[in-house]
């Protein structure tokens, strides 16, 4: 089962409603935000899938998962994952720590990542 999930940060940003993880019609991906530096949008892409484009500009989108997108590690929520979807090679595991991440419309590192519901 899947999370819906939104971005909202200090600058008044508020992004739609993500759906990532999976489920049951599309089992097979691993449906993850990431962030287009170009278009300046946070998107729902498959983290399986390599390379990741985004669908307006064709560029590589960069996954939330990636440290540089996240705040210092001071700033982390110790013992607690916003998002976790575990494979079965555990170096490959996508997983969202309770932190601050780069908000796409402002540049800074101020964004928050809220959990809406479930879907299947």
């Amino acid at each position: 089962m899947g999370s819906i999930i939104m971005a909202s940060c200090e600058c008044g940003y508020l992004s739609p409603h993500l759906y990532v993880g999976g489920g049951r019609i599309d089992h097979d991906k691993l449906r993850a935000p990431a962030l287009c530096l170009k278009c300046k949008i946070i998107i729902e892409r498959d983290y399986l899938k390599s390379p990741s484009k985004c669908p307006k500009c064709r560029r590589n989108v960069k996954f939330y998962k990636d440290p540089e997108l996240q705040s210092s590690s001071e700033e982390v929520t110790e013992g607690y994952n916003f998002f976790e979807w575990h494979m079965d090679c555990p170096n490959e595991d996508f997983i969202l720590p309770d932190t601050l991440y780069l908000c796409p419309v402002c540049g800074q590192t101020k964004m928050k990542f809220l959990n809406c519901g479930c879907w299947d």
